[in-house]
């Protein structure tokens, strides 16, 4: 919701847009917890590259609830791809003196 609130903010032409999540457990005992998370931010249209990454960077590190608490129990990465072609990596983890900090890789 936030990544396509601040791409109609500057006048972004998304014609597709969807997150794929995928998540890996603990294994050997109960109970199972998850152990990391990766996303898929997927858009299409008439969309700049710099503006979409900015988009999902400040969805993770600023405005997303759900980021915010699961980053606290276990690491968060995240691709960006536009138009089928992949544009940025990047690892959300939690800090506790700055809150977050990510990487782009």
């Amino acid at each position: 919701m936030d990544v396509i609130a601040l791409l109609k903010k500057h006048k972004q032409d998304v014609k597709k847009f969807d997150v794929e999540a995928e998540v890996t457990k603990s294994k050997g005992g109960y109970p199972e917890v998850f152990t990391g998370i990766h996303l898929t931010f997927n858009a299409e249209g008439n969309i700049e590259k710099d503006k979409l990454i900015e988009a999902v960077t400040l969805s993770q590190t600023k405005y997303c609830g759900v980021s915010a608490m699961l980053v606290k129990a276990v690491p968060i990465d995240y691709d960006i791809t536009l138009n089928g072609e992949k544009i940025g990596s990047e690892k959300l983890t939690f800090n506790k003196r700055s809150s977050y900090e990510f990487t782009r890789f």
